[in-house]
């Protein structure tokens, strides 16, 4: 069965790069891992089922998404050498394990709706191109949010970033990730039949972990700590919206 396989093979692979992180102590593996676990998923279908078109276009989706993150990502941890997120957790092998499982079972929600795609072989619609359209706009805008990011702390390494679509939101990337994943589902909706409507369940619970458990919350307590007692990053808190960069 389907799902079976590829909870399988996402537990194989995020246990190799969870022995691998925490045995040399390192976060060079772990943003890598979890965009390229996706993409091995996707290649192993390809070999394995016929595809159709809605297929490489799912295929295409995630391709790109993962690119942009592996490409983001390994740059600025061969320049920062750590991730600050993980400062908390990377000593405790028994806790930095428990993150690694964790980061398993949210891939392989993820992927419960595509995989209900991949059972299938319907016909494509205007609905689907519609979706996919926004999806890839989505996945640019959050290529520029993080792109402005990298660039500003790299003039201003010590400051926040608070210039472009962070001057009117604090992580406007995560909204792009949100509506991405997003549009990835609905885009197999029409594909859906009984219990698999179900699987909407998934992405609202990624969205809850990363607003309030396990991205944006240690990002905020890290600037609270760093910059919590400059007035200008405060009213810059108080005055601007998390996600949505609109002026309040």
């Amino acid at each position: 069965m389907i799902y079976l396989e590829v909870l399988y093979i996402v537990l194989f692979i995020q246990f190799i790069f969870a022995f691998l992180a925490i045995r040399l102590k390192t976060d060079t593996f772990t943003d890598i891992s979890y965009g390229g676990t996706f993409v091995l998923i996707m290649f192993y279908l390809l070999f394995t089922y016929t595809w159709w078109v809605v297929h490489y276009i799912l295929f295409l989706l995630i391709t790109l998404w993962w690119i942009r993150l592996a490409a983001y990502l390994f740059m600025r941890i061969l320049i920062i050498k750590k991730d600050k997120r993980f400062d908390w957790i990377r000593e405790k092998k028994v806790s930095f394990a428990k993150f690694w499982t964790l980061q398993a079972i949210i891939i392989f929600f993820l992927l419960l709706a595509p995989l209900v795609v991949y059972t299938q072989s319907n016909a494509l619609s205007l609905f689907t191109f519609f979706w996919s359209l926004f999806s890839i706009i989505w996945l640019l805008i959050e290529s520029i949010a993080d792109y402005q990011k990298f660039q500003a702390k790299r003039q201003q390494p010590h400051r926040w970033v608070d210039k472009w679509l962070r001057a009117k939101a604090r992580h406007p990337n995560y909204l792009w990730e949100i509506m991405m994943w997003r549009g990835i589902y609905i885009i197999c909706i029409p594909f859906f039949q009984w219990w698999q409507f179900l699987t909407i369940i998934w992405p609202f619970s990624i969205t809850w972990l990363l607003l309030f458990i396990t991205w944006i919350p240690p990002l905020e307590e890290q600037r609270d700590r760093q910059y919590g007692e400059n007035p200008e990053y405060i009213h810059r808190k108080n005055n601007t919206n998390m996600l949505i960069p609109i002026k309040r």
